[in-house]
């Protein structure tokens, strides 16, 4: 087991419809803890979670430190988190360390559910509704 395993829960050793996944060069493994509004880092080895972002309570919604179901999370090589926030149809950008996120897109996505990321750095979402899939560059 990887991560969570525990059960379903918000606690940190567990997952709520765990998500979106990404794993960075060291082997940590990033987490869309969807129904827990959180994204959660789990380190190689560890037998809890920590959250990264969102409110460690679960709670969700619009305001820049909280998330509404998020679908997708990738790091870029600086550390920064950015998260598929499906229930706001936004994107947000976490730098390391942050206690809330920036806005990098928002008004072009319907009921966004997957994301995707390229070696060079650019994001693709599946923005579902629109029946289209979108590319930004997280370096502009």
């Amino acid at each position: 087991m990887i991560a969570g395993g525990n059960g379903q829960g918000s606690t940190p050793d567990k997952l709520n419809y765990p998500w979106g996944i990404y794993v960075d060069s060291s082997n940590t493994l990033y987490v869309a803890d969807r129904s827990n509004n959180r994204i959660q880092r789990w380190d190689s080895g560890a037998a809890n979670g920590i959250t990264v972002a969102g409110d460690t309570s679960g709670t969700a919604g619009s305001f820049s430190y909280l998330l509404n179901s998020p679908t997708g999370v990738m790091v870029d090589q600086y550390g920064s988190i950015y998260i598929l926030d499906s229930g706001n149809t936004r994107i947000q950008k976490w730098t390391s360390g942050a206690t809330f996120g920036t806005t990098v897109l928002t008004t072009t996505l319907s009921n966004p559910l997957g994301m995707g990321v390229s070696a060079v750095g650019n994001l693709f979402i599946a923005d579902t509704n629109s029946h289209r899939v979108q590319s930004f560059s997280v370096y502009c």
